[in-house]
C-alpha cells in the first residue's frame, strides 16, 4: 500500500513540473521604462533668488524674493523661515540635518537644525562664499570673500555647533577658495591674493593647514603658482593638488612644515579643469570644440577612470554648459540662441541619454548628488523632474481627446496672429495664423510652447485625460519707459531733448519733453542709456526695462516757473471793459507781453518774476498805465475814465472858417476897386 502511494505522489510531482513552465509563460509580464518625468511644477509670486537641493534630492530650499525661506521634503512644504537680504551661499549638509545660508541684511550665518527645528545665528564680518562641514557636522568651517579694498575684514571662522559658538582660526587679507577638514581634525585652507593682478594672472595660492582644537597654524605653503584647486585622496592624510598643467599628490610633513611629493599626472593632454563630482570624490576634465566635447574622469589615484564624447555641435552664439553628478552621470544644458525651447541632456553609464526639453527661460540648474532628481527654475517658476521607472501602456488603453488652444495678449484679450505653436511629444510646429488650433490627440501629458516676435515665451504643461479648451495669454516684450525731467528745485523741464541710446552705444529715438517734463519712448526689454540736454546741461543715466518704467533725471540747472497775472478792467461806473488791450513792459523798458481777453482767450497772462509797468488801452477811455510786481499768482483791478467830448471846439472851426470866407471877399473887392480905378485914369 506504501509502494501505491509513493508511485502515486512520483508521477503527480512529475506532471506538475511538466505543466509548470507552461503556466508560468502564460501569465503577463509587465513591462517598464526609466526616464525623466515630471513631478512637480509651480510659479511664485516674487523671485527666486537661490535654490539649493540636499545630497539625495529629498529636501529643497527656496529663498524668494519676499524675504521668505521655504524648505520642502519630496515636494511637501516642510518649513516657513525669514532670510532677509541677498543670499550668496546656502545649502544643506552632508547628512541633511542642517540647513545653512548667509543673509546680507544685517549680515548672519544661519543654521537651522530641521530635525530639531533650532535656529542658530552668527555674526560674521566676511561675505561667506566658502562652507565645509566636519565628517560629524559638529564643527562647520567658513571662509569669505573681500569685494575692494575698503571691504571688512575677511577670516577663516570655525562654527562648534555642540558649544553654540564661533571664532575666528585666522586673519586673511585674500579670499578663501576652499576649505577642507580631515577626520584628524585638522583644517585646510586654499586662499588666494585679491587685489594682485600679477598674483591672479600666475594663480597664486596660499596652502594653510590649521589645528581645530586651539586654532594652531601647522603648516604653510605661500606662493605656490598655477594652482586651480585642492582636495583629499582616499588617505585623508594626504592632499591633493591641481594645477593648471598637472595633478600632484602630497603628504604633509608637519615636523618639517612642508608637503612632500608623491604622485604625479600630467594632463595637458586631458584638457581643462572643471571641477569636482558632488561628493568630492573624482575631478572632471573638459575638452571641448565645434563639434563635440570630451569629458574625461579622473579619479583620487589620479588615474583616467571614464571618457564621454559628447557629441552636441556648438555654433558661437550657443550657450552650453556640462555639469558632473556622482556614478559618472554628465549633465549638459544646451541652448541655441533663438530656439523657444532649451534641453538637458542626461548622459548615464551604459550609453544611456535622456532628453529633457526646457523653455529658454528656464537656465538654472540644481540637481541631487545622482543627479535622479533635476530642479530647472527661472526668475519666478521652477520645474522638478524625477529619474524614474514607469509601466509601458500598451496601444489599446490609449484614449483620444480635443485639444485646443487660443493664444490671447494678456493686455487685451485679443487674438494675437502669427504665433509660433510648439507641442514637443507631437512633433508639432506650426504658424496660427488667427491665433487658434484645434485637433484630436491621445491622452496624455503635453508640453505646450508659444512664441511671437516681441513677445515672451509661454510654456504650459498639462496633462490630457478629457476634451480640453486652453486659453494661453503672452506678455508684449514692448514696454512704455516713461522720461521725467526736472531741475533742482523739482520743477518740471519742459523742451529738453532726451536721446536713447542701447547700453552698446547705438543710437535708437530722440523725443522732446512736454510742458509737464515728460516724455516717453516704446522699447524691448534690456539695458539703455539716456542723455538729457537742455541748454548747456548734460545727464547721462543708464535704465534697466523689465517691465513698463518711469524713471526721473534731474537736471544741474533751475528753471524759472512762469507767474500768473489777471487783469481785471472797469469803468468808472462799476461796468466790466473786456475790449481791453494791455501792454507789459520789464524793468529795461522792453515789451514782453501783449493781452487782450478777446484775441488770447485766456483768463491771465504768464510772466517771469519781476517788476513791470502795464499800459492799459480801451476805446471810449483813457489810457492808463500801472506798475506791478510779478512774484506769485495775483489779481490786479485797474478803472478807466471815460474820453469827455468838448462843444466849445466846433464853434471856433466854425469862425475861423467865417473869417477866412470875409477875407477873400475883401481882397476881392479891394483888386476889383483898384482895377475900375485905373480905368478912369486913362479915359
Amino acid at each position: 500500500m506504501k509502494k501505491i502511494l509513493l508511485l502515486i505522489l512520483i508521477l503527480t510531482t512529475s506532471i506538475s513540473s511538466i505543466y509548470l513552465p507552461i503556466s508560468l509563460a502564460e501569465e503577463e509580464v509587465e513591462e517598464y521604462y526609466w526616464d525623466y518625468f515630471l513631478t512637480y511644477n509651480y510659479t511664485f509670486n516674487y523671485e527666486i533668488r537661490y535654490l539649493t537641493l540636499s545630497r539625495n534630492g529629498t529636501l529643497m530650499a527656496i529663498f524668494l524674493g519676499n524675504n521668505s525661506l521655504l524648505v520642502y521634503r519630496n515636494n511637501t512644504i516642510i518649513g516657513r523661515y525669514n532670510a532677509f537680504g541677498d543670499i550668496q551661499i546656502a545649502g544643506f549638509s552632508p547628512s541633511g540635518k542642517l540647513l545653512y545660508f548667509e543673509q546680507e541684511a544685517p549680515r548672519k550665518f544661519v543654521i537651522i537644525n530641521l530635525t530639531a527645528e533650532d535656529i542658530k545665528e552668527f555674526e560674521v564680518e566676511s561675505k561667506i562664499r566658502v562652507v565645509a562641514f566636519a565628517k560629524n557636522e559638529r564643527y562647520v568651517a567658513l571662509g569669505g570673500v573681500r569685494e575692494s579694498r575698503g571691504s571688512p575684514k575677511n577670516y577663516i571662522y570655525l562654527v562648534d555647533l555642540e558649544k553654540n559658538d564661533i571664532r575666528k582660526i585666522s586673519k586673511v587679507v585674500k579670499d578663501v577658495h576652499r576649505i577642507l577638514i580631515t577626520d584628524e581634525n585638522k583644517l585646510i585652507s586654499l586662499t588666494t591674493e585679491t587685489f594682485c593682478y600679477s598674483c591672479l594672472s600666475a594663480k597664486e595660492k596660499y596652502i594653510k593647514y590649521f589645528n581645530i582644537a586651539d586654532g594652531k597654524l601647522l603648516l604653510r605653503v605661500e606662493r605656490e603658482k598655477h594652482v586651480l584647486d585642492i582636495f583629499l585622496p582616499d588617505d585623508l592624510s594626504e592632499l591633493g593638488v591641481v594645477y593648471t598643467d598637472k595633478i600632484v599628490k602630497y603628504k604633509a610633513n608637519f615636523a618639517e612644515h612642508r608637503l612632500e611629493k608623491i604622485k604625479e599626472l600630467s594632463t595637458t593632454e586631458i584638457g581643462v579643469f572643471r571641477g569636482f563630482s558632488p561628493d568630492g570624490k573624482y575631478l572632471y576634465y573638459e575638452e571641448e570644440s565645434e563639434d563635440q566635447t570630451i569629458v574625461k574622469i579622473v579619479n583620487p589615484e589620479l588615474k583616467i577612470v571614464y571618457t564621454k564624447r559628447i557629441r552636441i555641435p556648438k555654433r558661437k552664439s550657443d550657450l552650453r554648459k556640462v555639469f558632473l553628478a556622482s556614478n559618472f552621470t554628465i549633465l549638459v544644458y544646451h541652448y541655441r540662441n533663438g530656439d523657444p525651447l532649451a534641453k538637458i541632456v542626461v548622459y548615464k553609464q551604459g550609453g544611456l541619454s535622456y532628453q529633457i526639453p526646457v523653455s529658454n527661460r528656464n537656465k538654472k540648474i540644481a540637481f541631487s548628488e545622482d543627479a535622479g532628481k533635476i530642479v530647472v527654475y527661472s526668475r519666478t517658476s521652477m520645474l522638478v523632474y524625477q529619474y524614474m521607472k514607469k509601466k509601458v501602456e500598451k496601444p489599446e488603453e490609449i484614449k483620444y481627446h480635443t485639444l485646443s488652444i487660443t493664444v490671447l495678449d494678456h493686455n487685451n484679450n485679443n487674438s494675437l496672429d502669427n504665433v509660433n505653436l510648439t507641442i514637443k511629444e507631437l512633433g508639432l510646429s506650426i504658424i496660427l495664423q488667427n491665433g487658434s488650433w484645434s485637433q484630436i490627440v491621445p491622452e496624455g501629458v503635453y508640453t505646450i510652447i508659444t512664441s511671437k516676435e516681441d513677445f515672451f515665451d509661454v510654456m504650459k504643461i498639462i496633462n490630457l485625460t478629457s476634451d480640453t479648451h486652453i486659453r494661453i495669454r503672452m506678455r508684449s516684450k514692448i514696454f512704455k519707459l516713461s522720461v521725467k525731467v526736472e531741475d533742482l528745485m523739482g520743477i518740471n523741464v519742459a523742451n529738453a531733448s532726451v536721446v536713447l541710446y542701447k547700453y552698446s552705444g547705438e543710437f535708437l529715438s530722440e523725443n522732446i519733453t512736454d510742458v509737464d517734463g515728460i516724455c516717453s519712448f516704446s522699447v524691448k526689454e534690456g539695458d539703455y542709456e539716456l542723455l538729457v540736454v537742455k541748454k548747456d546741461a548734460v545727464v547721462k543715466q543708464v535704465v534697466e526695462v523689465r517691465r513698463n518704467t518711469n524713471i526721473t533725471i534731474v537736471l544741474p540747472i533751475e528753471v524759472i516757473k512762469k507767474v500768473k497775472v489777471k487783469l481785471i478792467v472797469q469803468g468808472e461806473e462799476g461796468v466790466e471793459v473786456e475790449n481791453y488791450t494791455a501792454y507789459f513792459l520789464n524793468e529795461n523798458g522792453y515789451l514782453v507781453a501783449v493781452y487782450s481777453p478777446l484775441n488770447n482767450g485766456t483768463d491771465g497772462v504768464e510772466l517771469l518774476p519781476g517788476k513791470y509797468l502795464v499800459r492799459v488801452k480801451a476805446v471810449g477811455y483813457k489810457g492808463r498805465t500801472i506798475e506791478i510786481e510779478a512774484s506769485e499768482e495775483k489779481s490786479y483791478t485797474i478803472v478807466l475814465e471815460k474820453e469827455n467830448v468838448v462843444e466849445e471846439e466846433k464853434k471856433d472851426y466854425t469862425f475861423y472858417v467865417l473869417t477866412v470866407i470875409a477875407v477873400i471877399i475883401a481882397i476881392g473887392i479891394v483888386a476889383y476897386l483898384k482895377r475900375k480905378g485905373s480905368i478912369q485914369k486913362k479915359s
